[in-house]
């Protein structure tokens, strides 16, 4: 049986999301993807249909594909590790915020995907010390977190107050980057570095 071709894309600028609909056709955010990110490859690999993506700001790809997966592997070993090392990211990423769902507060699973996103977008270069771009609004906090835009409003507020962290327009301060780990439990075990692979 011949292996599927590889047909995908990679972010090169610009910010987008990978969701997925729910049951009752919600959308729910599963990933925020920034230049480096990979985006298909898990729904062709595993027949996923219900997913999409949407941009949050200008985005520019680049088209990967035409390569059989077997061939991938066999051909070009570094390319099919980056491949896998993307994947393996995503997994940890999406298990972190699982383990946060049902064990933390609102206001610290919103800390602690600040801090994520203010550390990939600092592996870019997208960023000084205390802020960078962050162009996600209310809603897709709300859909990113799973929970009520009301909660997103009562997390960010509570964040602020505390001197901890703020979402001004479309940029994102870390106040105080040592409180806000203490107080979401923020945990960077390795370095999460998004590639450009090309």
């Amino acid at each position: 049986m011949k292996s599927q071709p590889i047909i995908s894309n990679q972010t090169l600028s610009g910010w987008a999301l990978r969701y997925r609909l729910t049951t009752c056709g919600e959308r729910q955010i599963v990933e925020v993807l920034l230049p480096g990110s990979i985006i298909g490859l898990q729904s062709l690999l595993l027949g996923l249909q219900n997913e999409g993506v949407s941009s949050l700001t200008r985005v520019s790809l680049c088209v990967l594909g035409g390569v059989a997966v077997g061939e991938l592997f066999a051909h070009q070993p570094g390319l099919a590790r980056g491949l896998v090392n993307s994947l393996l990211q995503d997994q940890n990423r999406a298990d972190r915020q699982m383990t946060l769902d049902a064990k933390t507060s609102s206001a610290s699973r919103l800390g602690h995907f600040l801090l994520e996103i203010f550390d990939r977008a600092g592996a870019l270069g997208g960023q000084n010390q205390r802020w960078c771009h962050f162009p996600l609004q209310r809603g897709d906090l709300s859909d990113n977190l799973g929970i009520s835009p009301t909660h997103v409003s009562r997390s960010t507020s509570e964040l602020s107050k505390l001197g901890l962290a703020t979402i001004p327009g479309n940029t994102l301060e870390i106040i105080d980057r040592q409180a806000l780990v203490r107080f979401s439990g923020y945990q960077r075990k390795h370095a999460e570095v998004e590639r450009l692979l090309l």
